[in-house]
């Protein structure tokens, strides 16, 4: 992904996911048996009893995105994708993550760090506490998923400024 190379480099379940995600479309789920087979070889990949499924919905890709390719840094880019067609539940979704501290925590990894490992339940205290201060929450807007144009290129082409039109592609032929 993040490489300076090069080469065009793919994590295969990415690839898959995009797929299934793909065949899905604007329907909301799919029993496509090519999108459920590639969504399979994701999930039951990470999770060896799972049934293969009749049907999968979107909300199950954009699940499976999120915990297949956590440590990526690219779920930015799925939100924006998904922007385009849903963005009241995009918007949404971001206002109600919590991205503040908790407090407290210090006590609980010193345990699990000194002992080497865990074997119990992870106890969390009266002192263990979310800061749930509302104005460290999140605030996307509609604006947020728009870069604007640099100030260079707006100046040698305000056309860019201009309001979007609709283009019908299906009137060109190839």
């Amino acid at each position: 992904w993040l490489m300076v190379t090069i080469l065009s480099c793919y994590v295969l379940s990415d690839v898959y996911l995009i797929y299934a995600e793909a065949k899905i479309g604007n329907a909301g789920s799919t029993t496509d048996a090519s999108a459920i087979d590639a969504f399979y070889k994701v999930r039951n990949r990470a999770v060896s009893t799972y049934e293969r499924p009749t049907s999968i919905s979107f909300e199950d890709v954009w699940k499976e995105r999120r915990l297949e390719l956590a440590l990526e840094g690219d779920r930015w880019y799925d939100y924006v994708r998904r922007y385009y067609f849903d963005p009241d539940a995009t918007i949404a979704e971001l206002n109600a993550q919590k991205r503040n501290e908790y407090y407290g925590l210090n006590a609980l990894y010193e345990t699990w760090y000194n002992k080497g490992s865990y074997d119990g339940p992870w106890n969390l205290n009266s002192d263990v506490r979310y800061n749930d201060d509302p104005g460290k929450h999140q605030n996307v807007q509609m604006s947020s998923f728009t870069i604007p144009f640099p100030t260079e290129d707006a100046t040698m082409n305000p056309h860019l400024l201009e309001a979007p039109q609709h283009v019908d592609i299906s009137q060109f032929t190839y």
